[in-house]
């Protein structure tokens, strides 16, 4: 069993979304069977730079309550 139909529905709501914000974008043109692990990398590459992003601001307006 595969998730090619998981993968279509990605690209369709990637499409959407683009669509939405006036960004040009098919998927049909760009659908790429690894795209969804793509997107998964990306995500937990950028997820531990929001977490310190986060921690850090907290920490600046903790510093300034006192």
């Amino acid at each position: 069993m595969d998730n090619a139909s998981n993968n279509d529905t990605l690209m369709e709501a990637l499409e959407s979304r683009c669509q939405g914000a006036g960004i040009t974008f098919s998927a049909s043109a760009a659908r790429m069977r690894c795209m969804p692990h793509t997107i998964h990398l990306a995500a937990i590459k950028v997820c531990p730079g929001l977490i310190l992003a986060w921690y850090l601001i907290d920490l600046q307006f903790s510093c300034l309550r006192g």
